[in-house]
């Protein structure tokens, strides 16, 4: 939070954040130094109701202006911070709360609070201590005393000088929950030490530019999204937040000129049917399989593209190529960002082998987990040519990446193994012009499809349930009886036009 303090005193009234609410039709700009006074109250207020001892609060809610103060907030009163993906179902967000073990998760008592309010509340306070309107901060960017009246609010001064502006590298930001390839839960705490090694990184590699504004419209709860936040408040940029995806919306933000960054998956670009720049400079574009037609497309109408590679672990972006500058290297993910190393672990003849990768934006370890000693096993495999471009040829083998969101099969599949009748089952991944890939479910066994089907729907998030449910007499099983997911992915495909 030391870069809201810093760049609320620098630039006062630049713009930091626009935030246009799909669901109202409703669009509201902040500045820096609005933004700075909204973290404040917000914080303020969290105080006064937060129940003592309170360390680890789990957050759940779209993605939002007041979803983004409140993490702010509560990173200024120094509590670290579990983003849960509120596409999950209620028993999966339960669970997950308990694993990482949170106090209290705000979402399920604290009502909703407008921006408007928090910032009217906090230039009425600074306007009774004053009766006048002034900017309520020093030169150094600390916050004034007389922001706030103190008549009012007697324990005021000791209390905003308690805010937790300058966080120690190991502190910890934000908590989100990934998975690895065997569906099991882990949770990766991200360190401000990490962050600040990202955001220079990728500032070095993208480049900044005053006018830049970076249009965001994924997940706040996403590194995806939450990384597009800090690189700007970093950068002293803007951030134009669309609280709700709209193809349309978004195809006129981008065209409209205004725009000059954003972050999409493969998935989401592809049918902007984007001719020309339109004034973009970035387009970074990853998250999931980046089909190559789609970067000829790209290439055919000089769009600003920028393939990338990176995870949860990494607080995204790794590495990233500029394909219309490199359009040799299009096929790569890009070269590493300074300060990464990624090696290639017993490589084969042809150099391909286990993608490991070793940073200063790399975590120090999954939550209660043991901490990490040298690189990461990203469980990706890949290789990297002469030049040093990094090429990725399978991610986390099962993995199926459905629309940018991860969908792990053993998690699926050991719920329909609590059902009678079932034999054996796999779930895999089906090519999708729309999603890119889309869960298809085989199994064999004597239970019906539609009893899966209910089963599934009360446990599981939406993305994650199969598109289709198939029933086999035999499942294909090599000599030893294990299933061959790679026959039953060649079945898949012969879905592939019959639902979308």
């Amino acid at each position: 939070m030391e870069w809201l303090q810093q760049q609320a005193c620098r630039q006062q009234a630049r713009c930091f954040l626009s935030v246009i609410n799909t669901q109202e039709n409703t669009s509201a700009d902040y500045s820096y130094e609005d933004w700075y006074r909204i973290v404040i109250a917000r914080a303020y207020e969290l105080s006064q109701s937060l129940p003592k001892k309170t360390n680890r609060i789990a957050m759940i809610g779209p993605s939002s202006g007041l979803f983004l103060v409140t993490l702010f907030a509560l990173s200024a009163l120094d509590k670290e911070v579990v983003l849960l993906n509120n596409r999950l179902t209620k028993e999966e967000q339960d669970k997950q709360c308990q694993l990482t073990k949170v106090d209290i998760c705000l979402s399920d008592w604290l009502p909703d609070v407008h921006l408007e309010e928090l910032l009217a509340e906090a230039k009425t306070w600074q306007a009774e201590a004053n009766n006048q309107s002034v900017s309520g901060m020093t030169a150094t960017g600390h916050s004034d005393s007389s922001l706030f009246d103190v008549k009012t609010r007697p324990d005021w001064i000791d209390w905003v000088t308690s805010l937790c502006w300058q966080h120690k590298e190991e502190a910890i930001f934000a908590i989100m929950n990934t998975s690895a390839t065997s569906g099991q839960m882990k949770s990766v705490p991200l360190r401000w030490g990490q962050i600040q090694a990202h955001v220079k990184a990728s500032a070095q590699v993208l480049g900044v530019e005053e006018e830049d504004n970076w249009l965001d419209v994924l997940p706040l709860f996403h590194v995806s999204g939450l990384s597009i936040v800090l690189r700007s408040l970093y950068n002293g940029t803007k951030v134009t937040l669309v609280t709700k995806y709209k193809a349309e919306l978004v195809r006129n933000l981008l065209t409209s000129g205004i725009i000059s960054m954003v972050s999409l998956v493969p998935t989401l670009l592809g049918p902007m049917h984007l001719d020309k720049p339109y004034g973009l400079r970035v387009i970074l574009l990853g998250g999931e399989y980046i089909p190559p037609a789609l970067v000829d497309t790209c290439l055919q109408h000089h769009l600003p593209v920028y393939k990338t590679y990176g995870m949860t672990e990494t607080f995204a972006q790794s590495t990233t190529v500029n394909v219309l500058r490199h359009p040799d290297k299009k096929e790569s993910v890009g070269k590493p960002l300074p300060g990464v190393s990624i090696d290639i672990v017993n490589p084969d003849a042809n150099g391909i082998g286990l993608i490991y990768i070793q940073s200063p934006m790399l975590m120090s370890g999954y939550l209660g987990k043991e901490p990490l000693r040298g690189a990461f096993n990203t469980d990706d495999v890949g290789y990297m040519d002469a030049n040093g471009y990094l090429y990725i040829l399978n991610r986390r083998k099962d993995l199926i990446i459905s629309g940018g969101e991860n969908i792990y099969p053993k998690e699926i599949e050991d719920i329909v193994y609590t059902l009678p009748k079932i034999e054996a089952c796999a779930l895999v991944a089906c090519p999708s012009h729309k999603w890119g890939q889309v869960p298809i479910l085989f199994y064999e066994g004597q239970a019906k499809a539609d009893r899966i089907q209910v089963k599934l729907k009360e446990q599981l998030a939406a993305y994650k349930q199969p598109k289709k449910i198939i029933h086999l007499a035999h499942m294909p099983r090599n000599a030893s009886g294990k299933v061959l997911r790679k026959d039953l992915w060649e079945q898949a495909k012969n879905y592939a036009d019959t639902i979308d």
